[in-house]
């Protein structure tokens, strides 16, 4: 299987190390599957994403969020936008391009992706990544459970970014 190939939800289990194969099929919500550098990416439906990630964790056994990460891509494929990475001796932000892959990125489908990062601790360990994309302005459900909110919050668990109002809602302000 080559880097970034993709894969329908319905083929063979990818194989793991230590020779522990995992499928995916049946998870709610999956768009699609991808396999890169060794990591199997889950790329869901946003309104289904607490169905995903309970049916991963109950179904499958994923039992430690080791990691939420929300990305912005504003900008991302643009003219003068080359590439993000960097040299042993940084990169120019000032002058795009000059460090970095010498072409445009390919466009993302929205503005921005909230990735959940999934362990299953146990005898055959198996990591998992979740991905969603969402617009600007676009809720997503948490998939974290919370208490009751302090006196006077607004309701809002989170944003995607400082100046974004794409907002994670807790399930007691839904």
């Amino acid at each position: 299987m080559l880097l970034n190939e993709q894969v329908s939800p319905n083929e063979q289990p990818v194989p793991r190390p230590g020779g522990v194969p995992v499928t995916y099929e049946g998870v709610p919500g999956l768009v699609e599957t991808v396999e890169s550098r060794g990591e199997s990416t889950l790329v869901v439906d946003p309104a289904r994403i607490v169905e995903t990630c309970l049916y991963l964790r109950d179904e499958l056994g994923f039992n430690f969020l080791s990691d939420l990460t929300p990305t912005d891509y504003l900008g991302w494929g643009e003219p003068g936008v080359a590439g993000y990475m960097g040299a042993s001796d940084g990169r120019d932000v000032n002058h795009p391009g000059s460090q970095g892959f010498a072409r445009v990125p390919d466009p993302k489908p929205k503005r921005f992706s909230v990735s959940y990062h999934l362990l299953r601790l146990s005898d055959e360990p198996v990591r998992v990544r979740v991905q969603t994309w969402i617009d600007d302005g676009e809720e997503l459900d948490t998939v974290v459970p919370s208490g009751p909110l302090p006196t006077g919050s607004s309701g809002r668990h989170g944003t995607c970014s400082g100046s974004a109002s794409a907002a994670i809602r807790t399930s007691s302000a839904s």
